[in-house]
């Protein structure tokens, strides 16, 4: 079956591939071929730009439910093409896409600012684990971040400090009382310790906080759930560093116990000495069980 197009005068197959369908006409296909169609709708749209944005709009505001499922929808089995897709149109106009992504950003930055308030108040978890998270991964980036702004901001400081020295002491205080308080002024602490002798000090919170996970918030000796303190392997007084490979959780009585004695000479006289700890204490520090020697140096 051939069907000749009423606009151009060229034949085509009779089929949807060549002619859009139409139920009124007798082969159930329009008259006008698919490329004449496509032209004449450009035409219109150029003619009438404002009708049919208002087309549209109504047309989205009568069945935007619908719209968004199915465009996400879409989205969701799309994906990786669209991504794929994004990158290549990106690369190809990298400079024409970021001077309109600018432009767009100065005549809508309270409409962005807004929408960024609102989606921040809807997910408040998610925008603080993603920032402790961050801090985290990039804890030099962040000390020197603080370092520069305290550089560029001193007289601030010290005028923020002389008018709000009462209030100030007095959060302190309340905070050095609070679980993180106190961790924190261990760490200070015994980093000004480590200095002092000259020995690496690098151990942070993080690293603090999952060492007590690893041990299950136990004294990793005994195994008692007391307040847990920060027990050097290697005493201080020994060159013991002040990092992750050294410090582990301990509860207060066997941290005076052990004092600066060797731990293989130490543990296995006490009466909770327990085989299964000693290993756990030994793999967490990365010591080989049979020779006794530090797989890993100290200093992370």
């Amino acid at each position: 079956m051939v069907k000749k197009c009423t606009k151009c005068g060229i034949e085509f197959p009779a089929t949807n591939e060549y002619f859009r369908a139409n139920k009124l006409s007798k082969d159930g296909l329009r008259f006008e071929c698919k490329s004449c169609q496509n032209i004449q709708g450009k035409e219109y749209r150029k003619k009438n730009k404002q009708k049919v944005a208002m087309g549209k709009k109504k047309y989205y505001e009568e069945n935007k439910n619908n719209y968004l499922e199915r465009s996400r929808k879409w989205h969701k089995e799309n994906r990786d093409e669209i991504l794929k897709n994004n990158k290549i149109k990106y690369a190809n106009n990298r400079e024409e896409i970021l001077i309109q992504q600018r432009d767009y950003y100065k005549n809508n930055c309270d409409k962005i600012s807004e929408q960024n308030k609102k989606w921040r108040e809807n997910n408040k978890e998610k925008v603080i684990q993603s920032q402790l998270e961050w801090q985290k991964n990039n804890h030099d980036k962040v000390s020197e971040i603080k370092k520069r702004w305290k550089i560029n901001n001193q007289d601030k400081i010290i005028k923020y400090e002389q008018n709000n020295r009462d209030k100030h002491n007095k959060r302190n205080k309340k905070y050095r009382n609070t679980e993180k308080g106190i961790l924190t002024s261990n760490n200070h602490t015994n980093k000004r310790r480590a200095r002092k002798k000259e020995l690496e000090s690098s151990l942070t919170k993080y690293q603090w906080i999952e060492c007590m996970k690893y041990f299950d918030n136990k004294c990793c000796y005994c195994g008692n759930e007391e307040k847990l303190q920060q027990e050097h392997f290697i005493a201080l007084s020994k060159c013991g560093e002040y990092t992750k490979n050294n410090i582990v959780s301990s509860c207060k009585s066997c941290n005076s116990s052990k004092s600066n004695k060797n731990f293989f000479e130490w543990y296995q006289k006490q009466p909770f000495y327990n085989k299964q700890r000693e290993q756990k204490i030994l793999k967490y520090l990365n010591y080989e069980p049979k020779t006794k020697i530090q797989q890993l140096a100290l200093n992370i």
